[in-house]
């Protein structure tokens, strides 16, 4: 069965429960609390960051995959070369450039999903939809850092902030 009809049940629940007085309670797993964050359906930096510390983000994109993203409508495919392995979302971001004051300019990045495609996932031992990688690129610098990555040869940035606040310059 493909994993968006076995979620939309959940999604269902989910939505019909603030209506019934649903409450969360402390056995709450994370991603029933990645779909109540989502509610706004716009991925932003500080959702991003949210789930990223808690450990959301990883476990999202191991137990919904593509379709764990595809909620949020910023979210959009980016065209990739026919003969690519994997597909490619995308969605900008902004973090302001001096995070202590929220204050002044901001930065543009974009959050990169690569994701399995479904006509060549199984000849390559993965599932259909399946997160490759994630990446956050500072769009001006072209600078990224990996925020996800099933390749266990690859390790992802232990702090995303450290990133983001970043400081660019000549030297």
């Amino acid at each position: 069965m493909n994993k968006r009809w076995r979620l939309l049940p959940l999604a269902i629940l989910l939505a019909v429960l603030p209506a019934c007085g649903g409450r969360k309670n402390a056995n709450e797993t994370a991603v029933d609390s990645v779909f109540q964050e989502s509610a706004s359906g716009t991925l932003t930096m500080d959702e991003l960051l949210s789930l990223y510390e808690d450990g959301s983000l990883a476990e999202m994109a191991e137990t919904e995959g593509l379709d764990g993203f595809l909620q949020y409508e910023n979210v959009k495919p980016v065209e990739t070369r026919p003969e690519s392995l994997t597909g490619l979302y995308s969605c900008v971001l902004e973090f302001p450039v001096d995070s202590e004051t929220g204050e002044g300019e901001s930065r543009e990045y974009e959050l990169q999903l690569y994701y399995w495609k479904p006509e060549t996932a199984q000849e390559y031992g993965h599932e259909e939809n399946e997160i490759d990688s994630i990446l956050l690129k500072e769009r001006k610098t072209e600078d990224a850092v990996l925020l996800y990555q099933t390749d266990s040869g690859y390790t992802p940035a232990e702090d995303l902030t450290e990133f983001l606040e970043k400081e660019y310059g000549m030297e």
